[in-house]
């Protein structure tokens, strides 16, 4: 600007009539954000899919309202992932956890079980099948840090401890604690009854965190980690069956 004065005052003058006129032609700042932040979702599903291969198919990648509580999700009927644009201030760590979360959910509801005794029991799952987007999600994301040069392990190791956090009861960054502290200092009535339900949905046992992170390190193909998990907690009517065989009175 200082070189070429006039030249930038014109260029100012160009800026302004084109922000003024993109609302005519149906372009919002919005729309500009929203486009750039579907870039992002899109490279970055591009990134987890190179990890996880061609056996889950995502037909959209896009940005949409979820809801105030919900940062994104995967369709099974349309295979889409939607990320909410409440997430634009994420970190590229945090966003690539979050599209590896989704993309895994992608993963059990495409996994051929063909082979697996049993039938899905996806109401009981959904507590585990949030546990296993969180932790095989943060073994992704490190794979995917790990191939463009970055230090994968700790960033698995970190989101894993972070999730961890949330659900063990002695800690105080867990949800218990901090709704007990919110109850404690605003009543009983503190915590919004359909936020503590989506909460509870997600965050589980610490038990169940490091069983699964062991599945993970044990089977380093998230492919194999999937069906390990998926025989281990999806399965559930499984044993039900078995029992009520060998039960007279039954279940």
């Amino acid at each position: 600007m200082r070189r070429y004065p006039g030249g930038s005052a014109w260029l100012l003058v160009f800026a302004f009539v084109g922000l003024a006129l993109w609302p005519q032609a149906g372009v919002s700042l919005g729309d500009v954000f929203a486009d750039e932040m579907e870039d992002r979702a899109q490279r970055t599903a591009a990134s987890v899919l190179d990890i996880i291969g061609r056996r889950v198919v995502i037909d959209a990648v896009k940005v949409g309202e979820r809801g105030p509580e919900i940062a994104a999700t995967y369709r099974p009927k349309t295979r889409t992932i939607t990320i909410s644009p409440i997430v634009s201030s994420y970190s590229e760590e945090e966003f690539l956890a979050l599209v590896s979360h989704e993309m895994v959910h992608a993963m059990f509801h495409q996994m051929d079980w063909g082979s697996t005794q049993g039938s899905a029991n996806w109401r009981s799952f959904l507590l585990p099948g949030e546990t296993a987007a969180e932790v095989l999600g943060a073994h992704i994301a490190g794979m995917v840090r790990s191939r463009h040069g970055g230090d994968g392990r700790y960033l698995t190791d970190l989101l894993i401890r972070r999730h961890r956090n949330l659900c063990d009861t002695q800690s105080p960054a867990s949800f218990y604690q901090q709704f007990a502290r919110a109850r404690d200092k605003f009543g009983l009535n503190a915590v919004d009854d359909e936020w503590e339900y989506v909460v509870f949905t997600h965050v589980g046992s610490v038990k169940t965190v490091d069983d699964m992170d062991r599945i993970c390190r044990e089977n380093p193909d998230p492919w194999e980690a999937v069906r390990e998990i998926g025989q281990k907690y999806l399965f559930t009517d499984r044993v039900v069956e078995q029992a009520a065989k060998g039960s007279p009175a039954g279940w």
